[in-house]
């Protein structure tokens, strides 16, 4: 009876064992991702936050040399009207709440002009304020949000809000973020849980 038992474990073993280890392979290491050195650090590395990929619209985060210092650029097009806006700004850190998660501050943020980028467009420019997966959760008003949080890569999406992974998706169109994991940063809005995820070409 034991010897029967110990055939079934050892065929439902070679079962699954391959699934699961496809599974990981399949996953990108981060190290393949960034390269051997610095490969978790932010500075230099792009987020951004769109609904779909070759969507309409984007808002993408680039990190400067100097900790926490970004470029943000925005655009949105409908069939009038193009919507830009252009900023710089610096997260501070708050709070470590764990190794690979981190409360932010937003403690600057200032727009910059937009410039047309072509002169001969037919569309019109409209400069937006506060870029979109900036603001608050109140629409009424015209407040940026100053609190994010910050995941960095090997978080596991167990411990991300299900709003965060609800925009992310299962599975996730994503090389770099399975159903299990993140190999890439991720930057929450607080209040509206839309999430800027590292961009990897």
């Amino acid at each position: 009876m034991k010897k029967k038992k110990l055939i079934i474990l050892f065929i439902l073993g070679l079962i699954f064992l391959p699934i699961k280890t496809y599974g990981q392979e399949d996953l990108i290491s981060i190290k393949e991702i960034r390269g051997e050195k610095n490969y978790l650090d932010l500075i230099g590395k792009e987020l951004i936050l769109q609904e779909e990929e070759g969507g309409n619209w984007f808002t993408k985060i680039h990190f400067r040399e100097e900790a926490g210092t970004f470029d943000l650029s925005y655009k949105y097009e409908d069939d009038y009207f193009t919507y830009l806006a252009n900023g710089i700004g610096k997260f501070e850190v708050s709070q470590k709440i764990d190794d690979l998660t981190y409360s932010l501050k937003l403690v600057d943020y200032l727009p910059i002009g937009n410039v047309p980028f072509s002169d001969k467009d037919e569309k019109k420019y409209e400069s937006v304020e506060i870029p979109y997966g900036f603001q608050t959760n109140d629409p009424t008003e015209n407040e940026i949000c100053r609190d994010y949080t910050l995941y960095l890569p090997f978080k596991k999406r167990s411990q991300m809000e299900d709003a965060v992974n609800e925009w992310i998706g299962f599975p996730s169109k994503k090389k770099y973020i399975d159903e299990d994991e993140s190999r890439v940063y991720i930057l929450v809005n607080d209040q509206l849980k839309f999430p800027f995820i590292e961009n990897v070409e």
